[in-house]
């Protein structure tokens, strides 16, 4: 009975709240439901393991530049190794590209594909080992879509982001929160109104793109707030460490 109560309070909350299993100390209907579900081992199995079943452990993060995703997810990396007990790849979301080549709100159609194809590769070369990437296709989507490239730019990014979707098994969003200064290190935009601009995209991408994302939980609050917050779904997915 718990079972199916669980699942019909699952589906309503995903239908009128987004993300579904957000978790924030200051929602607290959220972590109630989060909570109890997380005590609940047969929706655990239901809803969240039969969507990794056969597929290579892959943690994305996404969210607008300076939000803290490289923070946590070297945290994360750390943490995960530790209970694999082996190598996890870590792909950095920031290319170190030529310095011929845009990125943020200078970026064209040619980076945008650089910046692809380098995913790719790297993907590509460890197809057998756990990643976990600072960015994710929804970022890079969504930087497309500020800058307002092409159609042909549009178009490829919108027959590529269902597939790339389906490889990860965790999806982490890290929204905008004014207590996160911006981080000037000659890369990232220190432009803040073009971070809450593409925040608002990646926001919008989320919502169209519901249906086709995988376990999606987005990390507010401090930096131990969301590496606490994040390990504690990993445990989840995967069933160890401490």
């Amino acid at each position: 009975m718990k079972f199916l109560i669980c699942l019909l309070y699952g589906h309503i909350w995903k239908r009128y709240h987004h993300p579904p299993y957000g978790y924030t100390k200051s929602n607290r209907a959220t972590t109630i439901f989060y909570d109890n579900l997380l005590r609940c081992k047969r929706c655990k199995e239901y809803l969240f393991m039969n969507r990794i079943k056969n597929k290579r452990p892959y943690i994305a993060f996404c969210g607008s530049s300076s939000t803290g995703k490289s923070t946590v997810a070297e945290e994360i990396k750390r943490f995960f190794s530790n209970m694999l007990k082996k190598k996890v790849v870590m792909l950095d979301g920031i290319p170190r590209l030529a310095a011929k080549d845009k990125l943020n709100e200078k970026g064209d159609e040619d980076t945008q594909h650089k910046i692809e194809k380098m995913f790719m590769d790297i993907e590509e070369k460890h197809w057998a080992e756990p990643i976990i990437s600072t960015r994710s296709i929804v970022d890079r989507f969504a930087y497309t879509r500020a800058n307002k490239l092409n159609r042909k730019v549009m178009k490829f990014y919108r027959e590529l982001i269902p597939s790339t979707l389906d490889k990860y098994t965790i999806l982490f969003y890290i929204p905008v929160e004014d207590h996160v200064p911006l981080v000037l290190d000659g890369v990232r935009s220190v432009d803040k109104k073009y971070r809450d601009k593409v925040d608002k995209i990646i926001k919008k991408i989320l919502k169209e793109y519901d249906s086709e994302l995988p376990l999606m939980i987005e990390l507010r609050g401090t930096i131990d707030d969301r590496v606490a917050t994040a390990k504690k779904v990993i445990r989840m997915m995967y069933g160890k460490g401490k």
